[in-house]
């Protein structure tokens, strides 16, 4: 597992910014992203889930929102391919009371090791567009998640989304591929930074999520927008 998961290249693009990872986000998104994640969070918790996963998780911001707001007896995964970010992942966990810290492993998005109908929801934040950009399993992803999602069961993804207004999102490309490629020059990994701005100019309309998701099996859902539809939640669920 472990060479599958060193040989994509999406691997080395997140150890790479992973020192500089939770500043990216504050600076890209003003401070804004903890917000979403909340909502993303609650929206997890709102059928009232026992076993939650955020898949993804990177540094576990997502995975410690959940943590806050579940009951004490709610069992929490965290899972991402890259060990340098569980590990800043893990130490931010040790804030918890042990007893309320969630488990962080290593795995593959492609190959979840947990057995069918196992998670009452699943939450990402800003993975799914990684996942699916230029990857020849992205495919595997979305069906990977409903089997091993119980019936009635919820898939929760914040994640860049595209401007209804051609006006906005004109300028949204240009904030992308100006300020998200100047941190790259800024930091000195201008490539890893230009597949951050491109990955996210490239990504699915909110129509053409849902399409998505309803081709993979997930039935009832929806979706809302955030700062001006440049942020989107969908919220698909199990049958």
């Amino acid at each position: 597992m472990e060479k599958i998961l060193e040989s994509k290249p999406i691997k080395k693009i997140f150890t790479q910014i992973s020192p500089h990872y939770d500043l990216i986000n504050r600076i890209m998104t003003f401070g804004l992203d903890q917000k979403w994640r909340k909502a993303c969070a609650k929206a997890c918790l709102a059928n009232g889930s026992k076993r939650v996963l955020d898949l993804g998780c990177g540094t576990g911001d997502l995975t410690l929102q959940i943590t806050s707001n579940a009951p004490d007896n709610t069992i929490i995964y965290g899972l991402d391919f890259n060990s340098e970010m569980l590990e800043k992942a893990k130490e931010k966990a040790t804030s918890l009371p042990e007893s309320k810290r969630p488990t962080f492993i290593v795995g593959d998005a492609a190959s979840l090791p947990f057995p069918n109908n196992y998670f009452d929801s699943i939450g990402t934040a800003f993975t799914l567009r990684n996942l699916a950009y230029q990857d020849m399993l992205t495919e595997k992803y979305l069906p990977e998640c409903l089997r091993v999602l119980a019936p009635g069961g919820s898939l929760v993804i914040l994640e860049t989304s595209q401007p209804n207004s051609k006006v906005i999102r004109w300028f949204y490309h240009l904030y992308l591929n100006s300020m998200v490629r100047g941190l790259g020059l800024l930091w000195g990994e201008p490539k890893a930074y230009a597949h951050l701005a491109s990955s996210a100019s490239k990504f699915y309309s909110p129509q053409e999520l849902v399409s998505l998701l309803q081709e993979s099996g997930f039935k009832n859902v929806s979706y809302r927008q955030f700062c001006l539809g440049a942020i989107g939640l969908h919220i698909g669920r199990k049958p």
